[in-house]
């Protein structure tokens, strides 16, 4: 997964280890879809600034359980 922050939004990109480890139903279980916009074949999620706080917490859970291998831009 590789995180990059703006200013208003926060985009994730996976990879193919990122969809088969399930990341985007924890995504999907974790961040509202109205604060989500996403590309089609469920790669890039723009996650708004609002849900800081949660993906935060969700990708440091997914990061000590050693489920993710996270890159920060």
């Amino acid at each position: 997964m590789i995180l990059e922050e703006y200013s208003n939004y926060i985009k994730l990109t996976l990879n193919d280890q990122d969809v088969k480890r399930g990341i985007v139903d924890l995504l999907e279980e974790n961040i509202p879809t109205f604060g989500v916009m996403r590309s089609n074949d469920d790669r890039e999620w723009y996650v708004s600034e609002s849900y800081r706080s949660r993906l935060t917490n969700l990708i440091h859970k997914l990061n000590s359980s050693r489920q993710l291998n996270l890159f920060t831009v």
